[in-house]
């Protein structure tokens, strides 16, 4: 090569690295990269087809090509082969199909291994096929282009995540605020509730309202979706809800308005199973309506049980409720009311709902005292945090003679 030749490559290549080094500085977004990238190319080396192949995460991807026809794929296997290489690769004498396409292909490696393929074609640079201080110096900027847009896309990953993680940590201050403080554990009435996220913040709620001294409500509810938007759509349930009760509405009044606020909240794209009873402690009876909750368990003074699934449609899937049935319970003394979410009956040992529900029932009929049996059905059924698949809660109501009298 004549000495003004090489001259001239020296100062291309000094020029070029500035350039990238500003670039990257002034912190430019990826695509600002590769335009500059493919600028340098097609100017200082008249370079006619590019492609630059990216791998993440096992997979190839496409993330800059010019002078390529659109229905032009690369073959994954072939890019595989020709990565496994580790090494600048003529086209020429190969089978491969790459080189209808391409000349040359220039691994860019991080750690050993290929984290990307620049595949070049046709150049006019210097009387046509591209020498090895030039292809050399391609390789340099490549790798420089290439590990400075990983290092983009790992802040910007990195960034998301600080994101989430800051909105799931304001959407489980904002649950936190939703559950009751203060649970009753009277000499007749015992409410107790257990809750086990499946992330930070998951979309289960529960609740208690003391109408009067002879009267309550008791709901539980699991909201499709995670994060703010669950809690969001939480967060407007329980007003709703707390509002609708204290104006001595019945049960189906109450849960056709939760329906209507469910709609307009979530507009179709989140909706909310719901089980709601109110307790008359006077009348010695209990009303319910279930919107397509897990069917609660209540076992009687005789000694049976009944599965809990009169009511309704889930909330929010409809504008109105196409049709609400109340349930209704004579004989609440001596009882026991056991609410859950489905994360209850979907952990890793059970996935037979029917099973998970025998060993609860059994408990029951042991006669625990509230306050212990939903750690006793956690533990009974093997249930903690890292192997549930969904959220889970209990909430157990429990009415006279369960245990000693205590106030």
């Amino acid at each position: 090569m004549a000495e003004s030749n090489i001259l001239t490559l020296k100062h291309l290549e000094l020029d070029t690295l500035l350039d990238i080094t500003n670039a990257i500085n002034r912190q430019q977004d990826e695509q600002s990269l590769l335009k500059i990238f493919l600028f340098t190319l097609i100017a200082n080396f008249k370079i006619n087809k590019l492609m630059v192949c990216s791998r993440e995460r096992g997979s190839w991807y496409e993330i800059l090509r010019h002078g390529l026809p659109k229905e032009f794929v690369p073959d994954v296997e072939e890019l595989k082969a020709v990565a496994e290489n580790f090494t600048i690769t003529r086209f020429k004498d190969s089978e491969l199909a790459l080189k209808n396409e391409f000349e040359v292909s220039i691994p860019v490696g991080r750690e050993s291994r290929t984290i990307a393929l620049i595949l070049l074609g046709t150049t006019a640079k210097m009387g046509g096929e591209m020498n090895e201080e030039s292809l050399k110096f391609i390789q340099t900027i490549s790798n420089i282009i290439v590990v400075a847009i990983q290092n983009i896309r790992l802040t910007n990953r990195r960034l998301e995540q600080q994101a989430i993680k800051k909105e799931m940590e304001i959407a489980r201050k904002l649950q936190s605020l939703l559950f009751p403080q203060n649970l009753p554990v009277k000499e007749n009435i015992k409410i107790t509730a257990k809750y086990i996220p499946q992330l930070i913040v998951g979309g289960d709620y529960y609740d208690y309202i003391e109408l009067n001294e002879n009267e309550f409500i008791v709901c539980i509810a699991d909201v499709s979706g995670k994060g703010v938007g669950a809690a969001f759509i939480m967060s407007n349930l329980q007003s709703a809800l707390r509002i609708l009760a204290k104006q001595g509405l019945r049960l189906e009044q109450i849960v056709a308005e939760l329906n209507t606020t469910v709609y307009n909240n979530a507009r179709g794209e989140k909706f909310v199973t719901f089980f709601i009873a109110k307790y008359m402690l006077q009348k010695d009876k209990m009303v319910y309506i279930n919107c397509g909750h897990n069917a609660p368990l209540f076992y009687n003074n005789e000694g049976n049980f009944e599965l809990l699934d009169k009511g309704s449609v889930i909330l929010g899937a409809f504008e109105n409720l196409p049709i609400v049935e109340t349930g209704r319970i004579h004989g609440i003394a001596n009882s026991v009311l056991f609410c859950y979410t489905d994360g209850l009956v979907e952990t890793v040992e059970y996935t037979n709902t029917d099973a998970a529900l025998e060993q609860v029932k059994q408990l029951i009929k042991d006669n625990l005292i509230p306050e212990k049996l939903n750690d006793e059905v956690l533990q009974k059924l093997k249930i903690e945090g890292e192997n549930s698949i969904d959220d889970i809660t209990i909430l157990t109501c429990a009415l006279k003679n369960l245990e000693p009298n205590t106030k």
